[in-house]
């Protein structure tokens, strides 16, 4: 037996249906992971990964509330964790580089840690280029949006960084803001 459906004109609009129970209001705070004075410094040789904030202890700051409420967001190997699939994260990284050279850039990456091949498999990555003068201090603060799936959440996620010039980076910060909880 076969159906045949004829396109025709649309039915009258059914009554609206009663209406949900209020949403969280996404007000989930904030974590800072990271040192803000500079005591740790990293030189970073031209064209090679390192990974961003590895090292433990931290300094830790955070409000998080509701579901994210003493959710490690990051691990002690500097591994980015997520609480669960669908959530929505945004990420600040903020760090201080130095270049020892004058024209080159620095990118960042974020990717899957359980496929770390550099920063070709990058998740998402950013270039930014160090247009001072070699010696000259670029405080450097880029914006992330990550929605981990199966694979975030399996393996965690690493911030990688590359520079193409050789450069000293210090002051690295991580802010983790919970944008979505999903249900």
């Amino acid at each position: 037996m076969a159906s045949v459906t004829v396109p025709g004109q649309q039915g009258a609009r059914g009554i609206q249906g009663e209406r949900g129970p209020q949403g969280d209001s996404g007000d989930y705070g904030t974590v800072r992971y990271g040192e803000m004075m500079g005591a740790t410094v990293t030189d970073l040789p031209a064209n090679t990964d390192a990974p961003f904030i590895v090292t433990a202890p931290r300094d830790v700051l955070g409000n998080l509330r509701g579901p994210f409420a003493d959710f490690a967001f990051l691990d002690d190997d500097g591994v980015l964790r997520a609480r669960k699939s669908g959530d929505s994260y945004q990420l600040s990284l903020r760090v201080t580089a130095v270049p020892q050279l004058f024209g080159g850039w620095l990118k960042i990456g974020i990717y899957i840690a359980g496929n770390i091949s550099g920063l070709e498999g990058a998740t998402s990555e950013r270039t930014v280029p160090l247009t001072e003068a070699a010696g000259t201090p670029h405080r450097i603060d880029e914006l992330f949006q990550v929605t981990p799936r199966s694979g975030f959440l399996a393996n965690g996620a690493k911030i990688m960084l590359r520079a193409s010039v050789p450069v000293r980076l210090s002051q690295e910060t991580l802010f983790v803001t919970p944008l979505v909880a999903a249900p």
